[in-house]
């Protein structure tokens, strides 16, 4: 993978948390116009939506999702120079390294459980039912719909601008 790269994680233990497939694409394919590769990350569950992701993405993009291991994860987190994705476990990791986070929230609550270091980075979506805690979501997930690719680039504009 290119230097410098953005890690993308996403997936989450639960499907009310996740982002979309089609946004996922648009920032990596604005990272890529600035001539920065994006990675992919996720489990063996994340496989399909990652694989989702790298179809409608028009930039070269690497999936990792299902292939890495914990020390793996640790590592990649360790060089990029930043990530993004939705609450989740791999977010917590690249934050616990120092990885600056760009985390997005809808159906849990960023005061309860931001990513330490990059609380100044987080994106909420907001729904009249949010945050509600719910695995899964009858309602189309209406507070991550509110979350744009552009929120997404500006807070990663933000945290390169925090990094130098």
């Amino acid at each position: 993978v290119p230097q410098p790269f953005l890690a993308a994680f996403v997936g989450s233990s639960c499907s009310s948390r996740l982002w979309f497939p089609d946004r996922t694409a648009a920032v990596i394919d604005w990272a890529a116009r600035r001539g920065i590769a994006t990675v992919l990350l996720g489990g063996s569950g994340d496989v399909d939506f990652a694989a989702e992701v790298k179809a409608l993405a028009q930039a070269r993009t690497w999936s990792f999702a299902g292939k890495t291991s914990l020390r793996e994860l640790i590592g990649i987190f360790r060089r990029a120079s930043a990530a993004f994705g939705p609450d989740s476990g791999p977010m917590h990791i690249a934050a616990a390294v120092g990885c600056p986070v760009v985390s997005l929230w809808g159906a849990t609550s960023p005061e309860r459980s931001a990513p330490w270091g990059s609380e100044d980075l987080v994106i909420a979506g907001h729904a009249d039912c949010s945050p509600c805690y719910r695995q899964t979501c009858p309602i189309g997930r209406n507070c991550m719909q509110e979350i744009t690719p552009e929120q997404v680039v500006a807070r990663l504009i933000s945290s390169d601008a925090r990094r130098r």
